[in-house]
């Protein structure tokens, strides 16, 4: 296997190489810089009896496993709404300190790109199988320091059947925001920070709210549960068959995103 950590415009040149040499492909995520490009992908290691990985690192971030863990736990009656937030990298300095220059520059920078590809990936194992019915996003540049068709925050607003799902990102929040509220007919569940192991949740007992939390011990290292995947990867192909599911939806989801918030309008989710 071949692993590929540069700016997502190379990925796809340099992964179609590594395929045609006959090796293996994981990559840093996003997997490209286009749904296009990533079924483009995906076709070619399939035709060579290949696979492509991307690293979905936040899958195992310990805020998200606590509100999986509580969600398998605890009966919050059907959830309506999950709100999804990341704050990241602004401290009121209004320049980015430490942001690589590359992800300031079109094609392959931008938030977008940046971080609506964990917090899809993140939904669709919680929401797995169901994929959202349609998508509105908007975008903006408050600090205008990228490039003009690129984000600098974004909030997207995903409606499944019976749930609204919002995803957020900022490089321009001065405070944090709450990193996930799950609010259900029956309770609600909110984790503060990112990383952060353990929840509250909250639920009504007649006239009286009642309130728990929830605490994921960090048994393993988010590095080690990839390398796990991987290596499940290399012997079952059902892995391989879901993860480039994974990597066709996240791809498309980001596709849809940008687009709606280059026009300000509101865009179905077409079935694949």
């Amino acid at each position: 296997m071949v692993v590929v950590a540069t700016p997502p415009q190379s990925h796809f040149d340099i992964a179609k190489a590594v395929l045609r040499a006959g090796h293996n492909v994981l990559l840093e995520k996003p997997t490209t810089i286009s749904a296009r490009e990533t079924r483009s992908l995906l076709e070619s290691a399939r035709r060579r009896g290949l696979f492509v990985l991307t690293h979905f690192s936040r899958r195992w971030d310990l805020d998200f496993l606590a509100v999986k863990q509580a969600l398998s736990s605890h009966d919050l009656g059907r959830i309506h709404e999950i709100e999804s937030s990341v704050s990241d990298g602004y401290a009121f300095c209004e320049s980015y300190p430490g942001r690589k220059p590359w992800k300031l520059r079109y094609p392959g920078g931008g938030l977008l790109l940046d971080w609506a590809p964990h917090l899809f990936d993140q939904l669709f194992e919680l929401m797995e199988p169901r994929r959202p019915s349609f998508l509105y996003c908007d975008s903006a540049r408050p600090n205008r320091l990228v490039d003009f068709r690129l984000e600098e925050q974004f909030t997207i607003h995903a409606r499944y059947a019976e749930s609204l799902v919002v995803l957020r990102a900022s490089w321009n929040s001065g405070l944090p925001r709450w990193r996930w509220l799950v609010q259900g007919t029956k309770g609600a569940l909110r984790v503060e920070r990112l990383g952060e192991a353990k929840g509250s949740i909250w639920w009504r007992d007649g006239d009286q709210i009642l309130t728990d939390s929830i605490e994921v011990p960090p048994d393993t290292s988010a590095v080690e549960s990839f390398r796990a995947l991987v290596q499940r990867a290399f012997q079952d192909p059902e892995i391989r068959l879901s993860e480039a599911r994974r990597m066709t939806s996240v791809a498309y989801g980001v596709d849809l995103a940008r687009k709606s918030a280059s026009g300000r309008v509101l865009l179905f989710w077409k079935r694949r």
